[in-house]
């Protein structure tokens, strides 16, 4: 079940801090309630992509190449995720977070082989990098 407050708004959520206070008990008798407090801060779940992939899975050096994945968050956090491109091994900083490659934008040419990378971040959370299939460039 989800903790929710005397309102019913839902307490376990990303970045919301629960405050604990403790009365001690012994079986018989109530202590005195213990001054400090304990601040829990909720942290967002890690957010996970999957199904990466660039397509077309046989591109030309006249192709634009696209690229797809699945982002999934428990927390309903918007995706943020990281997309980095890799020509022959070689990342593209200047294709950093695009997820299309155009001839004018990432140089095609024949025989470069090409991949890509999507780390997940949602709410400051990151997640485990997938890498997507590698496709050769034809003539």
């Amino acid at each position: 079940s989800i903790a929710t407050d005397s309102s019913g708004a839902k307490i376990l959520t990303p970045s919301n801090v629960i405050t604990v206070q403790v009365t001690p008990f012994d079986g018989r008798d109530f202590g005195v309630v213990n001054l400090g407090t304990v601040g829990i801060t909720v942290l967002a779940s890690t957010p996970v992509v999957s199904s990466v992939s660039i397509k077309p899975e046989i591109p030309f050096k006249n192709s634009v190449i696209s690229l797809a994945y699945l982002f999934t968050d428990v927390d309903n956090l918007p995706d943020q995720s990281q997309i980095d491109w890799y020509r022959d091994g070689q990342q593209i900083l200047s294709l950093n977070n695009a997820t299309q490659v155009t001839p004018a934008t990432g140089g095609l040419a024949p025989r470069q082989q090409w991949y890509a990378t999507v780390i997940p971040v949602a709410g400051g959370t990151t997640g485990v990098a997938v890498q997507s299939n590698t496709i050769v460039i034809q003539f």
